[in-house]
């Protein structure tokens, strides 16, 4: 069971974290997504169509979704007359997705049994908090962060910043920075919804708890945008709807208090000064009376450049980068990236596909509303699309609301 367990871990680490060896020059996502295309075809010709209509509506309607991005898309590079074809491949790019999504379903047959919504869950668990065990590690120990460094392929702008920021923040293994901090904070999201949807027993409550409270913290050393995910964590845990919830709450503050006991003191010592600042950065602001702000955000608020001309609100220019490789107009805001490049009309399109994948993938509920709300506030800070996670619960869904 454990060795099950294991295998299916790497499988999703490999999704969840891409990254490409030097040696092999594929994304361990892409090798894995064409491992997902060969397990649908053999389903395909082994049982025919008989095989889900669940799953073939979810295919047509996430590539027909995907499609409409790409048309948009192509409607703004003609018009605009640019080659930047970014967005032009998001119908690729998703479908790449669901095969990746399909291989996880396929072998999960062989791997998993019971419920597959919390099975599925209890391994994205299970796997962030070893990546963020792992990161924590590399930054104490750096000389295995330069193992990675070696076999692992990076940019060179990525290449540049880990460079500049290993030592005063932990560089995430697969996806560092606010990439990074995404997965951190949709996973407390996640456990929220398992402690408030599931009667666990105290160990279970136990587990669940100090993942939350490790891939939190170690989430705030990596990207700070995981307060965001503990803040809407928060607000699931207070829609109480059964009696027994308040008993496990109760439970778990209780052994939360207890783990911060023990952990705060090491969190305040010299070893994590540097971490601790960063993490922490906007309370220490604060309390310096400079209210909750940090050198991220001032520089965020450089970047809210409006277009200036009628033509970029409708319809963008067609541009992500700039000829450099920068961001175009220099700025990092996801929504303002968007509109730049398909302008208004292709931001409500890429919301309302994002708004329809949640729904799809956890019914019309209060989880789900979390969730594009996550997706929402998060494209004020940077270019977020929730479509690599999102998309692989289709394949372990509840059959009730959630």
């Amino acid at each position: 069971m454990i060795m099950r367990v294991f295998i299916f871990g790497v499988l999703v680490f490999f999704v969840l974290y891409p990254f490409k060896l030097s040696f092999i020059l594929i994304e361990s996502r892409i090798l894995v997504a064409f491992a997902g295309l060969l397990a649908f075809l053999y389903d395909l010709f082994r049982v025919g169509f008989s095989l889900d209509r669940y799953l073939f509506g979810r295919f047509a309607f996430v590539v027909f979704g995907a499609f409409l991005v790409f048309w948009v898309s192509a409607l703004s590079l003609i018009f605009n007359e640019s080659n930047d074809i970014q967005l032009l491949k998001y119908p690729l790019v998703v479908s790449s997705f669901l095969f990746m999504g399909y291989f996880l379903f396929f072998c999960s047959r062989f791997l998993l049994s019971g419920d597959m919504f919390y099975r599925f869950s209890l391994t994205l668990i299970l796997v962030v908090l070893v990546q963020s065990l792992i990161s924590l590690l590399m930054y104490f120990y750096q000389p295995l962060f330069d193992v990675w460094l070696n076999f692992v392929v990076y940019s060179e702008h990525e290449v540049a910043l880990i460079d500049d920021l290993r030592y005063s923040r932990v560089i995430g293994i697969g996806r560092p920075f606010f990439a990074g901090g995404i997965i951190n904070g949709f996973i407390l999201i996640i456990i929220a919804h398992m402690l408030s949807n599931y009667r666990m027993t105290n160990l279970e409550t136990v587990f669940y708890v100090t993942s939350y409270l490790l891939i939190f913290l170690i989430g705030m050393l990596i990207s700070r945008s995981v307060l965001l995910g503990f803040i809407l964590s928060v607000l699931i845990i207070l829609h109480v709807r059964y009696k027994w919830q308040i008993r496990v709450y109760l439970f778990s503050m209780t052994y939360l208090i207890f783990l911060l006991i023990l952990i705060l003191p090491f969190l305040f010592s010299d070893t994590f000064e540097v971490l601790r600042k960063f993490a922490f950065e906007m309370f220490y602001s604060f309390f310096d009376g400079r209210g909750f702000e940090t050198r991220s955000t001032e520089h965020l608020k450089t970047m809210f450049v409006y277009p200036d001309s009628v033509k970029t609100w409708l319809i963008g220019d067609g541009y992500w980068f700039n000829q450099d490789g920068g961001y175009y107009m220099s700025t990092d805001v996801g929504f303002l990236r968007l509109i730049y490049y398909f302008g208004a009309l292709g931001l409500v399109v890429f919301c309302l596909y994002q708004l329809t994948l949640v729904l799809s993938a956890f019914g019309c509920s209060y989880f789900a509303f979390i969730v594009f709300l996550y997706f929402l506030v998060l494209n004020l800070k940077g270019y977020t699309d929730l479509s690599f996670i999102v998309i692989l619960f289709f394949y372990f869904r509840r059959s009730e609301r959630i």
